[in-house]
C-alpha cells in the first residue's frame, strides 16, 4: 500500500488505539519531497521492537492480533475511549494539512498519548538520502510558507 501511494502520490497517515494507549502518524505526504515509509521503515522497526527477544515475540504479537496471542479478552465498549481521541486527533491534522492553513505537526512524527499515565510521547524520524555525490537528512517536515 505505502508504495503504491509513493508511487501516486496519495498521502497516507498511520493511526493506532488500543484501550490504553493512542497513536497517530506519521503522516507520509507522499509528494517525493518529504519523507516516505520506505525511507523510515528501519528506524521505526528499530524502535519499536526492543533487542530482548522474548519482549520482541510479545511485541509482535500484539501487532497480529493481541487479543487471542495475549489471551486478553476486550469488550467493544473498552476500545471507545481511545479511538474517539484518536479519530479526533487524526481529522484534527488532516483538515490542516487539507487545507495548509496550518503546518500538521505529525508530518515525519509520531504521536502517542497513553490513557493511563496521560503522558505524551512524540518520535521524529528523519531520512538520510543522496543525490549525485550530495548527501542531505530529510526531516519531516514541509514549509507552507
Amino acid at each position: 500500500i505505502h508504495n503504491l501511494a509513493h508511487r501516486l502520490k496519495i498521502p497516507i497517515i498511520e493511526i493506532a488505539a488500543d484501550p490504553l494507549s493512542v497513536s497517530i502518524g506519521p503522516l507520509y505526504v507522499n509528494d517525493h519531497l518529504s519523507l516516505c515509509f520506505n525511507c523510515v521503515k528501519s528506524q521505526i522497526k528499530q524502535e519499536y521492537y526492543s533487542s530482548d527477544s522474548c519482549i520482541q515475540s510479545l511485541q509482535q504479537a500484539r501487532l497480529k492480533d493481541g487479543r487471542q496471542n495475549l489471551g486478553k479478552q476486550l469488550n467493544s465498549y473498552q476500545n471507545a475511549p481511545s479511538l474517539s481521541i484518536m479519530s479526533g486527533l487524526a481529522v484534527d491534522q488532516l483538515i490542516k494539512f487539507v487545507t495548509s492553513c496550518e503546518k500538521p505537526l505529525i508530518i515525519g512524527k509520531r504521536f502517542q498519548f497513553s490513557l493511563q499515565t496521560y503522558e505524551i510521547k512524540t518520535e521524529n524520524f528523519k531520512c538520510n538520502a543522496s543525490y549525485g555525490q550530495h548527501t542531505f537528512s530529510i526531516v519531516g517536515e514541509i514549509d507552507y510558507a
